[in-house]
């Protein structure tokens, strides 16, 4: 199919496993990546009947295992073959990949070998307890990803989004063999891989290559299993969080639980618009911007964000700041303004069209693509759809979204420093 400056493949393999090609021939460059649509939410599943339960941190775990094929490390091969090779663990997927300027066959063979053998032992898996555990120090010590938790554990009571992706530092230490094949066996089925690919290379020789590989692997299961999450009530766990740690000033954060949007492409569409109000109420877009700064209410680490899904939604706005209530009344200001008046006209064009000219820019980064059009598939929802959003939406629609919301549910999250009062 072909509507941009490039062709673009799609095909369902029958192993189940989902194949996205992007045809660049004017470069040398390729990258792959194969991701499976499980993450550090999927603690809890079911398969017809039989539920099946997992460690918190079990999909983050066996990516680092997962670097191993026949006792070797497969980052030393990609490299003898001229590739970089790399993985991460979100939410709700997990993806391993690679790049390379030469021939894409060989690497792209390995790619699907290593990923879809598992190759781990009593050994392997004590030796990267610790590295886990000390990956998961780290971040404790870094104050905005601690602010991150603060959010989540203040707004949810039962959904998973609250259990760091690297689990529990318990779960960690007494992770088993026997945890990280079931959880493999179960999540790791063709059924639930997609393969994207952008290169410069034919893509129906490509697609070729990647049928025959893919007849030497079958599904596991006739039916995949499915996340389970525990009712979630609409109002938050706790409206007001305090945590310390050596910061010398404080960071805090104002959060609003809404509600999630079944529909895939409704909950995307909800997705840009809120984002887009964001960035025009609290940004130097806005005339009292400025003020803010001066103020110094705002210095240099603020932002806003949301995230609208299928299984949770939230928006929220943080700041590192000292005068925390200023912060907060420009925030309640802000929401107010987001849903009683709709954005100028020449701010909502602007917005309108650098998100679209981004997302244009995104094709010649193969990277930043390839990662988009598979977190699109996990989504549910076409990459190449949202792009059709960006480019029909109106203020007026915007607006309207917006204004509907409930924002009620709020949290407010404070991390401060040991001497603060």
């Amino acid at each position: 199919m072909k509507k941009y400056n490039f062709e673009w493949f799609s095909k369902t393999l029958k192993n189940g496993m989902k194949v996205l090609l992007v045809h660049k021939p004017q470069f040398s460059q390729s990258f792959f990546l194969l991701g499976i649509k499980a993450g550090g939410m999927d603690l809890c599943q079911k398969r017809g009947l039989d539920q099946l339960t997992y460690p918190s941190g079990c999909a983050h775990f066996l990516e680092h295992q997962m670097f191993r094929l026949y006792g070797q490390d497969v980052t030393d091969q990609f490299a003898d073959l001229g590739a970089m090779t790399n993985a991460f663990t979100g939410l709700s997927e997990t993806a391993y990949y690679f790049s390379t300027s030469s021939n894409p066959d060989k690497p792209l063979s390995l790619l699907m070998d290593f990923v879809q053998n598992l190759d781990i032992d009593e050994e392997s898996v004590e030796k990267e307890k610790g590295i886990i555990l000390s990956e998961y120090n780290m971040y404790q010590q870094n104050p905005e990803t601690r602010l991150m938790k603060l959010v989540w554990n203040a707004l949810y009571q039962t959904h998973p989004i609250r259990i760091d992706v690297l689990g529990n530092p318990e779960d960690i230490a007494s992770m088993k063999v026997t945890d990280l094949e079931t959880f493999y066996n179960d999540k790791y089925d063709p059924q639930n891989m997609v393969l994207v690919g952008v290169t410069g290379k034919e893509p129906c020789l490509l697609l070729k290559e990647i049928e025959q590989k893919q007849e030497s692997y079958d599904k596991h299961f006739s039916q995949l299993t499915e996340r389970v999450f525990l009712k979630e009530p609409d109002t938050v766990a706790k409206e007001i969080v305090e945590d310390r740690m050596d910061i010398s000033i404080p960071y805090v954060a104002l959060a609003v639980k809404l509600k999630p949007i079944l529909d895939p492409l409704q909950a995307a569409d909800m997705d840009f618009a809120l984002q887009m109000s964001l960035d025009a109420w609290f940004s130097s877009l806005n005339p009292d911007f400025q003020s803010w700064m001066d103020q110094r209410i705002l210095t240099t680490s603020f932002g806003a964000e949301c995230e609208i899904t299928s299984d949770h939604a939230y928006l929220m706005f943080y700041a590192q700041t000292k005068k925390t209530e200023e912060f907060f009344q420009i925030v309640e200001d802000v929401l107010y303004k987001m849903q009683t008046q709709a954005m100028d006209d020449l701010i909502f064009n602007s917005l309108k069209n650098k998100s679209y000219a981004q997302s244009l820019r995104t094709f010649d980064h193969f990277e930043s693509f390839a990662i988009d059009l598979f977190q699109s598939e996990v989504q549910g929802v076409s990459y190449f759809e949202l792009l059709d959003t960006i480019a029909a939406v109106k203020r007026d629609e915007v607006f309207k979204m917006v204004s509907k919301l409930d924002l009620s549910h709020q949290s407010r999250v404070y991390l401060k420093n040991y001497n603060e009062c």
